[in-house]
């Protein structure tokens, strides 16, 4: 299985859904879990890749608005449910979701998480992780979690997440270097998680994508 993250930058790109189309070919991606998605892109994605499918909501009801984004799961493994949870974003305006959609692959049921955390401080991000932990912690299928954690490994409220999930058999694949563009260290800030049971075969960076401030990150499981 192939599961790549990927923040698309919510800024116009003519060329975006093509390119975004490309790469998932080029890259035979099962799973392609992305951030700041549009409906505007959405449409144009949706003809692009017409044997996808698309699931989760978008984090505000009214479409038009300039910063609704969803974290989708796009993919053609087949499907058994799916659910948006909003996480807790007070003071700040803007809500903040995690997408849950269970697939099956290999005949068994695997539980895809996919996330946008705040960027604003670490006391919201703590509290928006604890959420996402106690989601994971309770769900019983094979596990994958992505996004744009808009944490560095270094940073103590995501150590303490990643020694959390450690304890409940989920492991974090670390990029080994910068997945957000302007950032002047080589440590990311999109992550990938995994059931321990999943064994990593490869892990790529892909840097010759230029339609986000992002680079998407991607892994093969066995």
């Amino acid at each position: 299985m192939i599961v790549a993250t990927f923040n698309l930058e919510n800024k116009k790109e003519y060329n975006k859904a093509e390119i975004i189309k490309r790469f998932v070919e080029d890259y035979k991606i099962d799973v392609l879990c992305v951030q700041e998605l549009t409906k505007n892109l959405e449409s144009k994605l949706k003809i692009k890749l017409s044997n996808y499918n698309f699931y989760g909501k978008y984090r505000m009801p009214i479409s038009f608005l300039p910063y609704n984004e969803s974290n989708k799961i796009i993919t053609k493994l087949g499907y058994f449910s799916t659910k948006t949870y909003y996480l807790p974003h007070f003071p700040y305006l803007l809500p903040r979701i995690i997408t849950k959609t269970i697939l099956f692959y290999n005949n068994e049921k695997i539980s895809i998480y996919n996330t946008h955390i705040s960027y604003e401080n670490d006391y919201i991000k703590e509290k928006q992780l604890n959420i996402i932990y106690e989601l994971i912690k309770k769900d019983s299928n094979k596990k994958i979690l992505t996004g744009d954690f808009n944490l560095k490994i270094n940073n103590k409220v995501f150590i303490n997440f990643i020694n959390k999930l450690k304890e409940i058999g989920i492991k974090h694949i670390d990029p080994n270097d910068k997945t957000y563009k302007p950032s002047v260290t080589n440590k990311a800030i999109d992550h990938i998680f995994v059931s321990d049971c999943l064994i990593l075969k490869t892990k790529k960076i892909i840097e010759d994508i230029n339609i986000s401030d992002h680079y998407p990150f991607m892994i093969e499981l066995k």
